[in-house]
């Protein structure tokens, strides 16, 4: 009967605020008042504020890693035909080629990932892909690259492997500061393991005929300085001696 009597009323009452009141056989309804706004916002300013302590987001990626490979078993037991293939082509491909970086990728677009494949074809590099458990199979049938085993274990098969020349390493190591998504961490330079630093010093030695020209240089200086280092003694011996005859005249 009070909705007929709002109704008829026209007054529009939300539900959640209606209320209905008899008195003496009459329905009232009734409509309560918001809080003054003066109110409201002083409430709002003088709340305590609670700051929460946010994670740290490197030991949680860190934790989240263990916790994946906790989880999920990578090994070259778990490996088949397939993966047995590519460690069998990974190999061929380190054998042949000269220098092998291995960079972490991050998180890109595959299209980005395609724009750098054009660039470093450019300069006769080949890109791969290799996982984690084609590079311990590889390790495991070749033992004499058992050193790789502590860098390609990281990632979890996110790790990009470059094969290119020698001579093409101080121009892809530009190319890579360019792409701060691939972070270099180690690699093979001539069948020798390098660390980031150690392939960074590589890089900055110059090519094999300069060196040559330096130590050639460096040994040409020494055998001149030879002759001066050995009279030196000779020559003050004699002036000695020629002294100590004068006195005893």
């Amino acid at each position: 009967m009070s909705s007929c009597l709002i109704n008829k009323s026209r007054l529009v009452v939300p539900k959640l605020w209606q209320q209905s009141v008899r008195y003496r056989g009459k329905y009232n309804a009734k409509m309560p008042k918001p809080r003054h706004d003066i109110a409201r916002f002083l409430e709002e300013i003088t709340k305590p504020v609670i700051i929460r302590q946010l994670p740290d987001p490197i030991e949680t990626c860190v934790q989240a890693k263990l916790n994946l490979r906790t989880k999920l078993k990578f090994g070259p037991e778990s490996s088949g035909e397939f993966e047995k293939f590519l460690a069998k082509f990974a190999f061929e491909t380190l054998e042949k080629s000269e220098v092998m970086l291995i960079c972490h990728k991050l998180d890109i677009s595959g299209e980005i990932v395609r724009r750098n494949k054009v660039e470093f074809k450019k300069t006769e590099t080949k890109i791969w892909n290799f996982n984690t458990v084609v590079m311990q199979l590889m390790i495991k049938n070749n033992p004499k690259y058992k050193n790789l085993e502590p860098i390609v274990s990281t990632g979890l098969g996110r790790n990009y492997y470059f094969f290119f020349k020698e001579e093409r390493l101080k121009e892809n190591l530009k190319m890579m500061k360019k792409m701060p998504h691939f972070v270099l961490l180690g690699g093979m330079i001539n069948q020798q393991l390098y660390t980031r630093a150690g392939i960074q010093r590589y890089s900055e030695m110059g090519d094999l005929q300069t060196l040559r020209g330096q130590l050639v240089g460096i040994l040409n200086t020494g055998l001149s300085q030879i002759p001066d280092t050995l009279s030196i003694p000779l020559n003050n011996f004699s002036q000695a001696l020629s002294q100590h005859s004068k006195s005893e005249e």
